[in-house]
């Protein structure tokens, strides 16, 4: 989960790669790089013969899962595979001949557990003996069948099974004919026997055709310009509009809502895109005259975009599609598009770069219906228009692509995901949407809870995710990071015994954790107590010595103390930890410099700037050992980029002055002094440099 309290360490990183590699995996890319699956068959004598290719099931899907059964009940082993990628599921039947006898056994426990789970099977055939226990947990993510396959070879019969039974009783059962199923019931010493399905002498014949599906369900597919496979899709559980943020062509905001009084047609285009154009002048011809259809949408990118080129370009290529259409046209920035694809991507897996056109039916709740992907017929637009489906049946009989049964307990999308991706995107509000409807669904949901205080958090609303925070620690007391972040949002408030004591908690859960641990030395520093906070940041940095932020805070303190040695210590272990944190190093330049060792100083500084060219305080820090150095015209060119990078910042232009004044420039001293004093009236250091130059 993300995360809030500012301390960017192993684990984050870890989230993040999972992230990224699930992202990979819903936009179809390989988790196993396109490795094929491989397929042994064990020997007699001991090893394994690879039948992969043989037996073709070495198919190049990212397998997960495999699971043993007899579907077909013919006496031997079929396969279910479960992929992370499409096809998500195989049922491959086995139709290998069947020259040699078998037979299977399915166990029924009565002092034992109710499949015989831990029973061990002996099977005496021909003169030969096997054993096989019947096992849970039989592989990853997967269960066999609770059926145990022995083969016979030539043997006309069983001369002895053997059944040792988790409870210690023992039963046996003499000469049973092969070629059937065997149930055994614990402690009975009759056997129910089912003879196998008609055996296959080789590969099965070709099955009847499928039929075709139900004409109600063909779609007319437009054909053209569009994807090379144009998709349609309705929806099982109609999803919320996202939060846009339009403008209109003279750059007003922009409300796309009043049109849905009833359903409307909201498209994603271009004016350059001209499958875009086109459709949008056939959607007009063909409801000119014909008041019965859907009101029409069209949101463009808004010019500035990087994506649509140039602005000017853009905003004439869409002046010009205004006065080819009646349809209106808004503008949606980067942030609103990427809000749109995310939603798509959420309810149809779609990839987030949207195919141009896209367009999706919403009906008079703001909801999205239906999803079209490419140019769509305007009379297919009508008819879904009129036949909106308003019932759970309705929509599993519009969004099943075949005939069927629905089984699933709850016909309807959980938001807490696309709450998740509207997050790590930087859509705080639209996350937040989605964790409130999360919460709708299930109010006691504790990691939706536990999103809406970051999102709170993250918009600076310390009260309303000090809030939500409880309400996750109350449902679920031994959240780490609920605790962890309902003590941010109080040290943030300045509630430092609150803060306190839900850093405490979280320690009380998990020991030696290192966020808390780091949090707690803020508190004692802000009740100005650098030794107590001193004594947390060590056992953090003992935690974790890989953790840059621990370190950095070890040397802030050290500093604070006056401990030049242990200060620049501990920043050379962060550096060495994260050798591209500017912070680290432009803060071991001013330990270096503050020691006496300026040419060391300066080369700290050159490096957090390498590190981070867009560091403020790197440059500040370099100003100031310049100025030390005696290089006037250097300070001043580091000051003067920390303030053009940083403009609100007071410190390089504080420093800025009293480096002119160094140096006998009155006239640019007062310069300087008047800027900072016009940014912060009440600097008191600015005020007396000024009145030091009027004396």
């Amino acid at each position: 989960m993300p995360r809030a309290s500012g301390v960017s360490g192993q684990l984050s990183r870890y989230e993040v790669a999972w992230e990224a590699i699930n992202r990979l995996i819903r936009t179809g890319g390989s988790w196993s790089g396109y490795e094929r699956n491989c397929f042994f068959r064990g020997g007699a004598r001991g090893g394994f013969a690879n039948l992969s290719a043989a037996a073709g099931l070495d198919w190049i899907e990212d397998g997960r899962g495999l699971a043993v059964s007899d579907f077909d009940r013919d006496g031997d082993p079929d396969l279910v595979l479960k992929n992370r990628n499409a096809p998500q599921l195989r049922i491959v039947r086995n139709d290998a001949p069947a020259t040699n006898a078998r037979i299977s056994v399915r166990l029924e426990g009565r002092k034992s557990n109710r499949h015989g789970i831990g029973a061990r099977v002996e099977v005496e055939a021909g003169g030969a003996r096997r054993v096989k226990e019947l096992r849970a947990g039989s592989g990853f993510l997967s269960q066999n069948a609770p059926e145990l396959f022995f083969g016979l070879g030539a043997a006309r019969r069983v001369d002895r099974l053997r059944v040792r039974w988790p409870s210690g009783v023992v039963d046996e059962h003499r000469d049973l004919p092969p070629g059937a199923c065997y149930t055994l019931r614990e402690g009975e010493p009759a056997a129910r026997r089912r003879e196998f399905a008609a055996l296959v002498p080789g590969p099965a014949a070709p099955g009847p055709a499928a039929p075709a599906p139900p004409a109600s369900r063909a779609e007319p597919i437009a054909v053209g310009d569009g994807p090379a496979t144009p998709r349609r899709l309705w929806l099982l559980d109609p999803a919320p509009m996202p939060r846009l943020e339009l403008v209109s062509a003279d750059g007003r905001p922009w409300d796309w809502r009043p049109f849905a009084a009833g359903p409307v047609v909201v498209t994603v285009g271009s004016p350059r895109c001209a499958r875009c154009v086109r459709e949008l002048v056939e959607w007009e011809e063909a409801r000119r005259g014909n008041a019965s259809g859907p009101p029409v949408v069209a949101l463009m990118r808004a010019p500035g975009d990087p994506a649509a080129g140039d602005p000017a370009d853009e905003r004439a290529a869409i002046d010009a599609l205004g006065q080819r259409t009646s349809v209106p046209i808004a503008l949606a920035p980067p942030e609103s598009l990427l809000a749109l694809s995310i939603t798509i991507e959420d309810i149809a897996w779609w990839p987030r770069e949207l195919a141009l056109p896209t367009s999706l039916l919403v009906d008079e709740r703001g909801a999205i219906v239906r999803l079209y992907e490419g140019a769509v017929d305007w009379k297919q637009i009508e008819r879904d228009a009129a036949s909106i489906p308003r019932s759970a049946a309705a929509r599993e009989e519009a969004a099943l692509p075949f005939a069927g049964t629905f089984f699933a307990t709850e016909r309807r999308r959980n938001p807490f995901q696309l709450g998740v991706a509207a997050m790590e995107a930087g859509l705080l509000a639209n996350a937040l949407d989605a964790f409130r409807d999360a919460l709708a669904w299930r109010p006691d949901d504790v990691e939706s809870l536990y999103n809406v205080g970051l999102v709170r958090l993250e918009l600076g609303d310390l009260a309303g995710a000090r809030e939500v925070f409880s309400r996750a620690v109350e449902v679920s007391p031994e959240f780490v990071d609920a605790h962890l972040n309902l003590g941010v949002a109080g040290a943030r408030e300045g509630r430092l015994d609150d803060a306190s004591a839900s850093f405490e908690r979280v320690l009380a859960l998990r020991a030696g954790h290192v966020e808390a641990l780091l949090n707690l030395g803020n508190v004692e520093l802000a009740r100005g107590d650098p030794q107590r906070a001193l004594a947390h940041y060590r056992q953090a940095a003992a935690s974790e010595p890989g953790m840059s932020a621990a370190q950095k805070q070890l040397g802030s303190v050290y500093r604070r103390l006056g401990d030049l040695g242990n200060a620049r210590a501990a920043y050379e272990r962060a550096t060495a930890v994260a050798p591209d944190d500017a912070e680290a190093w432009s803060n071991l330049g001013v330990i270096l410099a503050e020691s006496g060792d300026l040419a060391a100083g300066r080369v700290a500084c050159a490096r957090a700037i390498a590190a981070d060219p867009e560091y403020g305080a790197a440059f500040n820090n370099a100003g100031l050992i310049f100025g030390a150095l005696g290089d006037h015209a250097e300070s001043v060119r580091a000051f003067e980029r920390a303030i053009a990078l940083e403009p609100a910042g007071v410190a390089a232009r504080r420093n800025l002055a009293r480096e002119h004044l160094r140096a006998g420039d009155t006239e640019r001293a007062r310069s300087a002094l008047e800027d900072l004093l016009e940014l912060a009236p009440a600097d008191a250091a600015a005020r007396e440099l000024l009145r030091r130059l009027a004396d």
